[in-house]
């Protein structure tokens, strides 16, 4: 998600939305709490969307801040499936914690075939050298990769780090795809 697709998320979020918190391990589907609202606040199906999120449960949004208000002066009060439901207001920093995390650094990784270019790859990558996955730029070119981390000391950040990437995995009954017409095919 691109930083602009970020701001417009939330403002759409801000003042409109919720995150609930479940007590106990219960089975709870984002129906079943659609439909706990719809019955004691009167909300209605499409004034209302219920996402699974972590470390909260759910991020309730709603079309109308008065839904919103509604559902929040509920919290405690309401139950899913032998489960309470606690509400709090959404913010950007709801689950936010004290980092030493400062800097936005961008970075340019020359080499990384483009298996490990994806972004659970390149968050594991960023992870061993102190940094925080942002999100990564189009590429200009097949050898290089660019990324927008946050870093702890952009400073300490390697200029040369050595990698192993092992080859991706493909199924054994899968022929290799090739286009060079010095491979035969086995038949």
């Amino acid at each position: 998600m691109s930083a602009i697709e970020q701001n417009l998320r939330e403002q759409n979020l801000r003042g409109r939305a919720l995150v609930v918190v479940l007590s106990g391990r219960q089975e709870v589907s984002p129906a079943m709490v659609v439909e706990e609202l719809r019955r004691s606040c009167g909300v209605l199906y499409d004034n209302v969307r219920v996402e699974v999120t972590r470390p909260s449960d759910f991020l309730i949004s709603f079309t109308r801040e008065e839904d919103c208000m509604a559902v929040l002066d509920l919290s405690g009060r309401l139950a899913v499936a032998g489960a309470r439901i606690t509400f709090r207001r959404w913010h950007r920093a709801i689950h936010a914690r004290s980092t030493k995390m400062r800097h936005i650094v961008r970075l340019a990784i020359e080499g990384l075939p483009p298996h490990a270019a994806e972004p659970e790859e390149l968050k594991q990558l960023l992870n061993k050298v102190d940094c925080q996955f942002i999100e990564s730029f189009p590429p200009n070119d097949a050898c290089m990769t660019e990324v927008l981390p946050w870093a702890v000391n952009p400073s300490a950040i390697p200029k040369e780090f050595a990698l192993d990437i092992p080859e991706p995995t493909q199924e054994w009954w899968n022929e290799p795809e090739t286009d060079d017409p010095d491979i035969s095919r086995c038949s």
